[in-house]
């Protein structure tokens, strides 16, 4: 784990499957987002979201059609924590391959900041 400078964040890259968990979401979807689940189970543990500290968009050029169009690849959020921690999670809109077609949700980095 990286060590903490003065009051630099401490952020640890994590690259794992979240499974959503309960029926609530944080925010109501807007058209063509995902609901961003309230609670993910994660290391078998169900966490909180707490709050959205900000959300962004990944695109991506679409290399199946040609051209110059760009696709919406990933919904990234970061997440305020039930345990203090700060989660950068994102939603994959196309799975990787068909053997993890469920694993949408991944925990990109955590960081131990909670300002």
């Amino acid at each position: 784990m990286p060590e903490a400078v003065g009051d630099a964040p401490s952020e640890t890259f994590v690259s794992e499957a979240l499974r959503p968990t309960g029926t609530g979401s944080v925010l109501p979807p807007r058209v063509g987002e995902p609901a961003l689940p309230l609670q993910f189970v994660w290391r078998r543990q169900v966490r909180t979201v707490q709050s959205v500290r900000r959300a962004w968009k990944a695109l991506d050029p679409d290399r199946t059609h040609g051209g110059g169009e760009l696709y919406l690849r990933r919904h990234w959020f970061e997440l305020q924590m039930d345990d203090g921690a700060v989660w950068t999670v994102y939603f994959q809109r196309q799975p990787a391959s068909r053997r993890r077609a469920k694993a949408r949700w991944w925990l990109y980095c955590l960081s131990s900041r909670a300002d």
